[in-house]
Formats: C-alpha cells, structure tokens, sequence
C-alpha cells in the first residue's frame, strides 16, 4: 500500500517483479530517508554532469545509486532490466528524495523515538560494516587469547557442603549453628547436634560451578561462587527453611588449547574489534562536539 502511493500517477508496479527486490528497495528508500534525516547524508548542489543520474531540490541522485539499486534487482530477474523496471528505479530515488526532505521539514528526528532508534541503528551498523569479514593474524590471534585466558577458560570447580534447618526454630538454630562454626567447632559436628537431615545430598567431589544451581538453587549458587576455600556463609533464609554453606575447595577453570575453540576466540576478537571502531568514533564526534550540559537542571531532574 505504502509503496504504491509513493509511485508516480499512472505507474503500476510490475507484478512479475521480484518480492524480495521490491522489498529491498522499499527498505533502502526508508533507511535513506532516515540517515538523510538525521543530516547524515550530504546535500549537494553541484550542477548535473556525466555522474549524476538526477537533482531534486538540488539534492542529487548519482549514478552509483541508482547503478546499485539496478544491479539489486537485475539479481531476481532471469534477463535485462526493462525500460519500466529502469523507470521504476529512477522513481523509487526521486521518492526517496522527497521523503528525506519532508522527514527534514518535519522534525521527525527530534519528535519520533523509533525514527532516532532506527538511525542511530543505521550509522553503528555502518560503523562496524568495514570490519566484517576482518580475520586476524594467527599471531595476533594466540596474543588476544594469552592476554583474555581467564575470559575463555572453562568455569571452576567447586565442593560446597552445607546443613539446613526446618520448623518453627529454624532460623534460631541456624544462627546457634553458625556461631558454634566461628568458634571453630567441626562442621560435622555442628551439622549433626544442631541441622536436619538433607533430601538431596551435595557431591563429596569438586563439581562444575554450572551444576550447582541444580543442588542448591541460583541464589543459594552464587553466595557459594563468591566464597573462599573454607569460608562460612552467613545462615540463609530459603522459603521454609534455612542454611548454611561452606566452600570446601575451588579448582580453578582449565582454558582449553587455542586450536579447540579457535572460531569462539576469532568471534571475540571481532565483537570487541567493533566495540573499540565504534567506541573511537563517538570519541571523535564528541571532540568535534560543542556539547553543554545544564547542570542545574540535570540535578532538578535527579531529585
């Protein structure tokens, strides 16, 4: 519907064209309007020459844009482009033309979230576009991963033991338990005079840290992630119970050789690759930038 009254009166857009041509074309024409929108795209005033296809409103179309919208569709169609197919790609960029100027006169960057959104989208996009593809030296690759190893390495291994207390003195227990612990009383002991019985017993052997949740519950887990060989937790209140955890020993994580998880190493190093292009390039628009905050008003809105 949209793509159809945007076309010029009388222009009937050729059904045997491809879905995903026309598709592209109408997301190219969105998206330019939206970067033009933003003052992204330069205005330019030169006169017509051999490279510029045409101008509206002094806003020139060249002939590499309207080359690659043609070569787009030239994809999906078995033979040559048609004069209507060509006519239609030359519409299509007046339109944009339009579109981007009207999205200027009515402010639709500054009043439209999802336009803001979708530009800032655009232009980071655009900003880590030049490294895909990028592969790094292997040297360059064995120093990322030497200097990120505690990053890839695999999680540690843990061996937590622990007693619970059920009924109404559960919590005053715990803490009569806890205090015996910090007097150095065993925890065997301590365990057997003061706790209940457990339902599901921990491992007596060091375990992956990703398998604890499944003994003793994601919050329960990581207090016991956070502890150091030997340590003590302070008593915890779990629902209709409560305990106490104590680290026994922690195996670190092992990292695994380069040559296992070369392709997990290569996709970090590009993630952080574009974090660091796109991190510069704010750095540079805000050195650019006559940027002044009222800090006054910024504490009004703080309070």
């Amino acid at each position: 519907m949209i793509a159809s009254l945007i076309l010029k009166p009388g222009f009937i857009l050729d059904k045997s064209s491809s879905k995903h041509a026309v598709k592209w074309l109408a997301l190219g024409a969105v998206v330019g309007a939206l970067l033009a929108a933003s003052g992204l795209v330069e205005d330019t005033l030169a006169p017509l020459d051999e490279d510029i296809i045409a101008s509206i409103n002094g806003e020139n179309i060249y002939r590499s844009q309207y080359q690659s919208y043609a070569d787009l569709l030239q994809q999906d169609r078995p033979g040559a482009l048609s004069d209507k197919d060509r006519q239609h790609i030359l519409n299509r960029l007046i339109d944009e033309k339009l579109l981007i100027r009207h999205g200027q006169q009515s402010g639709l960057v500054q009043t439209d979230p999802a336009v803001r959104k979708a530009i800032v989208d655009a232009v980071i996009e655009n900003i880590i576009s030049s490294r895909k593809g990028a592969v790094a030296e292997e040297a360059e690759l064995q120093q990322f991963y030497e200097e990120n190893g505690a990053y890839f390495s695999q999680a540690p291994l843990l061996q937590v033991q622990r007693m619970v207390f059920y009924g109404p003195r559960a919590k005053a227990r715990s803490e009569q338990a806890y205090s015996a612990l910090a007097k150095g009383e065993p925890f065997a002991q301590v365990q057997q005079e003061l706790a209940d019985r457990e339902v599901l017993s921990l491992p007596d052997t060091p375990i992956p840290a990703s398998r604890l949740p499944g003994y003793l519950g994601p919050s329960q887990a990581a207090i016991a992630g956070k502890l150091t060989r030997g340590q003590i937790s302070q008593p915890i209140e779990s629902g209709d119970h409560w305990t106490i955890l104590q680290l026994l020993d922690r195996v670190p994580g092992q990292s695994p050789p380069l040559s296992e998880i070369r392709d997990q190493v290569q996709r970090e190093f590009q993630r952080r690759g574009n974090d660091q292009a796109l991190r510069t390039q704010l750095d540079e628009l805000r050195a650019d930038a006559d940027v002044r905050i009222n800090t006054s008003l910024l504490q009004q809105t703080e309070n």
